[in-house]
């Protein structure tokens, strides 16, 4: 797959402020500039042949990557980089876009589409290299530790929700620090007899701590949107949530759910990439369990309550119960928003850590207030919170904290550019 890259941006702001331009917007942008570059007399304009060969490679059925007008970029007189000539732009701590892209179509060739539609679930190894998962292993635990105070109240909070405890909620309004809430935590856990539950950050790559931007590198990322578009064969999508699971050695088991019950969109378009970030081998470290083909079973979810779904692998329907193991740091596994699944409790020694982001197409809508049968859990209440009340119910989800990370043009649109007349290909 050609890539043209224009306008160069520094290494570390790649992911974050760069967006994957199909042939009839790159084409526009290309010949727009040649206009530019023609007004201002630039006919010895070292970037002339640089947007010729550019235009050479759109036509060719590849893809430019512009800076958006946020990135803050200026650009360089040469500014033309091959898609194998990027590898010496990026230091470790970038996401390698040539990396992903050169495997694209190994990864998501018909077969794993297709197991995708049937099952719900795929499995993408080595998603992220050994540099780049170091790196994101050290954010994640950086903003899992700026954020622990709040992942207890969050938890608490949820218990008290669940179990309709109004102790435990009043209680939790009055914690004033993490100690405070571990304890109240294990307290409440042994009284009712049940597993310490794990922790779960939401949204690390929102903020302008340096954990943040260096996460946001990746879960913008154009091309695991790129990904997540394909598994769903949807044009475009946008980035829901981000989430850190932190697990510790005895906490308790991830119940049977399904990502879509908790969220609030009227769409059926919704995929989960869960990243490894420690060794995940055995049972005993907790790995995400999959009821296949539950994704298609609408039945389930409408006739059913939430404590009738506990066992999606039991009578009456016996789904085969499947996981990917194993996972290395930086294996990934991908998972549709209505497919059921669980984790079984962490019997492991060690802490499993995993960064998992939420894509829903970009055309997805609210939830409206009126005629639902039911309101999502409220699982991802602390997540929507921050932006759900700028959003008019039914309405389409569009908001800054729900960006499109990937975007193919309208079908109509590249039938117009395409259909318009032009055959020039060339700056002269």
């Amino acid at each position: 797959m050609p890539i043209a890259v224009c306008d160069f941006a520094p290494a570390f702001q790649v992911a974050a402020s760069l967006h994957l331009r199909p042939h009839s917007e790159a084409r526009r942008l290309l010949t727009g500039r040649r206009a530019a570059a023609a007004a201002s007399h630039a006919s010895s304009d070292s970037r002339r042949p640089v947007l010729q060969s550019a235009l050479r490679m759109v036509d060719e059925g590849g893809f430019l990557i512009m800076p958006n007008k946020h990135s803050g970029t200026s650009p360089p007189e040469s500014f033309e980089r091959s898609l194998h000539g990027l590898e010496s732009s990026y230091d470790a701590g970038s996401l390698r876009f040539h990396d992903l892209l050169e495997g694209l179509n190994e990864r998501l060739d018909a077969m794993t589409l297709l197991e995708f539609e049937r099952n719900g679930h795929v499995a993408i190894k080595s998603l992220l290299d050994k540099s780049q998962t170091e790196l994101l292993q050290k954010n994640v635990e950086s903003a899992f530790h700026r954020h622990k105070f709040d992942a207890y109240i969050q938890k608490l909070r949820l218990l008290g929700e669940d179990a309709e405890d109004e102790e435990l909620k009043q209680a939790a309004a009055c914690v004033r620090s993490e100690e405070e809430a571990k304890a109240l935590l294990d307290e409440w856990s042994e009284e009712n007899d049940c597993p310490i539950p794990f922790l779960q950050v939401f949204n690390p790559h929102r903020g302008s701590t340096e954990e943040a931007r260096a996460l946001s590198q990746v879960v913008l990322s154009p091309l695991l949107g790129h990904i997540a578009a394909d598994l769903l064969g949807v044009r475009g999508v946008r980035l829901y949530q981000s989430a850190v699971f932190h697990k510790a050695p005895g906490n308790g088991e991830t119940s049977w759910h399904a990502d879509l019950a908790t969220a609030p969109f009227d769409s059926n378009d919704m995929v989960t990439c869960w990243v490894a970030l420690t060794h995940v081998t055995r049972p005993a470290h907790s790995p995400l369990e999959f009821a296949s083909g539950s994704h298609r079973d609408l039945a389930l979810p409408y006739w059913y309550t939430k404590e009738g779904m506990e066992n999606p692998g039991g009578d009456p329907r016996e789904y085969d119960v499947e996981s990917h193991l194993p996972l290395q740091p930086g294996d990934s596994t991908w998972h549709h928003g209505w497919v059921y699944h669980s984790a079984p409790p962490n019997e492991s020694d060690q802490v499993r850590v995993a960064l998992a982001l939420s894509f829903v197409a970009q055309d997805a809508h609210l939830l409206p207030r009126k005629r639902c049968r039911r309101r999502p859990e409220m699982e991802d209440m602390e997540s929507y919170s921050e932006w759900i009340e700028e959003v008019k119910p039914g309405a389409p989800a569009a908001h800054p904290l729900l960006p499109v990370t990937f975007s193919r043009p309208p079908a109509a649109s590249r039938a117009e550019d395409e259909g318009d007349g032009s055959t020039e290909s060339s700056i002269s």
